[in-house]
This record gives C-alpha cells, structure tokens and sequence, in this order.
C-alpha cells in the first residue's frame, strides 16, 4: 500500500514481491509499486504533451519511482513498438572541414531532439555511398541528410525505398529533395564582385569534378562572370591542389590576376606550395569559393566566401524532422519547401584589404 501524497516509504521495498532476481527493473515494475497501469508510466517516462496532461502527483510518484529503481528504457523493445530507432544518419564527406563543422552542428541539435546521429564517411565515393544508403532502412534509421556525390537522382533511389525521410545538404539533385543549401549563384557572383573591386579580371580556375553539383555551379558562374585564363579540373583531394599550382607555376607568359579555387580542400593543397609562391615573385590573389579559418597568418591577399553553417545544420534538422512528423498518422503535415537556400557573406584577410583600398585610392 503507497503512503499518502507524494513521498514513497522504501523503508519496507523488497522488490515489490514480485522481482528478486538482478534483472533489470520493466515497466511493469514501476506500474506496481506506483499502483498505475503500464500504459501510464510509459506515457510519462515518454515525456511530451501526453505526460504534461497528466496528473502531476502521478507524474512525480512514477519518475521517482523509476529513478530509485535506475530504470533504463530498453532502447530495441522502444525501437520495435514504435517503429523509430531515433537514429539519424548523415552520409557525406568527413574528412571536408565544412561538412565535419555542419555535423558538429547538426549532432548537438539532434542530441537536444533525444536523437542519435550516425557518421556515415562517404569520401565522395558512390559505391561507399550505395552500400550506406542500402543499410539505413535494414539498421532501422529514421531518416538521412545527404551531401550526394553526383548528381544521378538513380543512385539515391535505388538504394532507399519510396518515402524514406532524407534531405540533401548544400548538392541539389533533381528529382530529389527536399535540399538545404547556400546560395551558391549569389555567393559566386558575390565573389566575383569583390574580385572586380580589388581590379582582378583574369582568373586561373581550379575546380572539382563536374559530376559534382556545387563544383559544376561554382566553375560555371566563374567562366560566366571572369576572363578564365587557364582551367584545371580535379578530384576533391588536396593533392589536386598542389598538382594544378605546379602546373600553373609553368604557363610562361600567362598573365592572371587571382587563382580561384571552388573548394577549399584545393586551397589547402595549393598553400602547401606556398615556399614557391613567395620565390617566383608572383602574389596573385587567392580566392577560395569557401571558408579559409588561418587566412589572416598569411602573407599573400585571400578572399572567401563565407557560409552560414549554423542555418544550414538548423535547416536540415527542422526539414527532416518536419519529415519524419508527417509520417505519423493522423499528424497535421506540415509544409516542407523543395529547396531552401542560405545567402554567402565575404571574408578577406588584410592583404587583400590592403588591395582593395589601393584601388580605391
């Protein structure tokens, strides 16, 4: 028999006459020694607007009950009764400083959610990527944010089921979706403005694969906006980054104002030649269609864009939850946008401010 209000006497607890074993305490254990049904005590370990509504006494007696208990909920039995394992996965390119800043992001908001998030290394590689995509239904995953390596809508859809709650990160892919990303048109053309106003017109362009979907924007504003002297196509490694400067280093004659990388990654590997830039005598401008956090130590003038990384990893996680939502039946759906996109900002460090204010004089 419980006492009278809240306090629970467990000066007489054995067990409840019923468990005398070391199994780990159920429900059922609760709902015995809190005299309330199963049905209840889920509902309030549960949490949410179905636990508010109740009784805040019962509320109190069964969560101090659990927690003098240690109950742990059985996350599989959880996982098979409501069909969500509250598992995220997010299949992209780890080892990108953007991308492994965005998951930074995306797994705290997540975490807040009582969510998990899954690393899914994809390295740009779509036979990696196929086998990851082919796994997130058999291992019981919610749902996916995708950075996709290719723009071929088959590869997605193949490999997950019609329906399965996924959202594309910063590569667009028609035919799929919904996809959150930065403006990538408006921040290309914001580059090549600030590259216009420190008087650079003529450009060496370093970029990734085409099959890419943000490469190919990138480079393509690029040739659309600036005189493209010389052009160097290559794999998102920074290898290809100091492959394409060793090989620009040796065009004689060829006259250009800014080398313009469409990813970061090429930047890193061309600053590694870095010793040669400073001995040939050329200080071209860098510019790098993304963020360089160590510009500001460097001697030679850098512009960037500058992403919006909190809204991208906030846009991710609001869609695929609002996904994830509509799915529950009964639920009112709630309206989910195609694309979402997120303005670019500038950053440049103080060489080329130095630039920029010598033009302007």
């Amino acid at each position: 028999m419980l006492p009278q209000g809240n306090a629970i006497d467990w000066s007489d607890w054995s067990g409840f006459g019923r468990r005398t074993d070391h199994l780990p305490p159920t429900l059922r254990d609760i709902a015995e020694a809190t005299q309330t049904s199963v049905s209840t005590v889920s509902r309030v370990l549960a949490g949410g607007a179905k636990a508010a509504n109740m009784a805040s006494n019962t509320r109190q007696r069964i969560l101090e009950v659990a927690q003098r208990l240690n109950y742990q909920p059985n996350l599989a039995a959880r996982a098979l009764r409501l069909q969500r394992s509250h598992t995220i996965a997010l299949v992209c390119r780890m080892s990108s400083p953007v991308y492994s800043r965005i998951a930074h992001l995306i797994d705290h908001r997540f975490y807040a959610r009582d969510y998990w998030l899954m690393y899914c290394d994809s390295n740009e590689d779509p036979t990696r990527e196929a086998k990851f995509l082919r796994e997130l239904v058999q291992r019981g995953i919610d749902g996916a944010i995708i950075v996709p390596t290719g723009a071929d809508a088959a590869q997605i859809k193949t490999n997950l089921p019609d329906g399965y709650p996924i959202v594309m990160l910063q590569r667009h892919v028609e035919g799929l979706g919904p996809t959150v990303a930065s403006d990538m048109h408006q921040g290309a053309a914001l580059l090549c403005q600030t590259l216009e106003n420190a008087g650079a017109r003529r450009i060496a362009l370093i970029t990734g694969p085409a099959s890419v979907y943000n490469q190919h924007v990138q480079a393509q504003e690029m040739e659309r906006r600036m005189s493209v002297v010389w052009r160097f196509e290559g794999p998102l490694l920074k290898k290809t980054g100091r492959h394409a400067y060793q090989m620009l280093m040796r065009q004689d004659g060829l006259q250009f104002d800014a080398i313009v990388c469409t990813a970061a990654i090429h930047a890193h590997g061309l600053l590694q030649a870095m010793p040669s830039i400073v001995s040939s005598g050329r200080t071209p401008i860098l510019a790098v269609d993304d963020s360089m956090p160590f510009m500001h130590l460097l001697p030679i003038p850098i512009v960037c864009v500058v992403r919006n990384l909190t809204a991208l990893a906030n846009g991710c996680v609001n869609t695929l939850l609002a996904l994830l939502e509509n799915q529950v039946a009964g639920a009112d759906k709630r309206v989910v946008p195609p694309v979402s996109l997120f303005p670019c900002d500038i950053e440049y460090n103080n060489a080329f401010a130095a630039l920029l204010q010598r033009d302007e004089s």
